[in-house]
């Protein structure tokens, strides 16, 4: 199963393009990223990278994943705004009135019960 915080170094690593300076910008270790690639590719199930000695490298199919990647990312962050969005919208009284006088005597009135 994939998880968004694999993810997120997964797409850190793709934009960084090497595990040690991916590893630097999250502050983690380099073993601990290398866990994470192995981990994001057997949840994909497929090979992501090419391995060579102390380097990996995106597939064309990794490139891919890493575009997915971004788009779960960007969808979860959309995700987040909205319940937020619709639980601020929950605590919010809007008013409309042509004229200012009947908000004088309303508008304290409204502070007082719903602070």
């Amino acid at each position: 199963m994939l998880d968004l915080s694999d993810l997120y170094q997964f797409v850190t690593y793709a934009d960084c393009g090497t595990l040690s300076a991916a590893a630097d910008k999250l502050h983690i270790s380099q073993p601990t990223l290398t866990r994470t690639m192995h981990d994001v590719e057997d949840a994909f199930g497929v090979p992501l990278f090419h391995r060579g000695k102390n380097r990996i490298e995106l597939t064309a199919t990794g490139k891919v994943a890493v575009e997915q990647a971004r788009s779960l990312l960007s969808e979860s962050e959309k995700a987040v705004q909205t319940v937020q969005t619709f639980e601020r919208n929950q605590h919010t009284i809007t008013i409309h009135s042509c004229a200012p006088v009947p908000l004088w005597s309303l508008l304290p009135e409204l502070s007082r019960r719903f602070p």
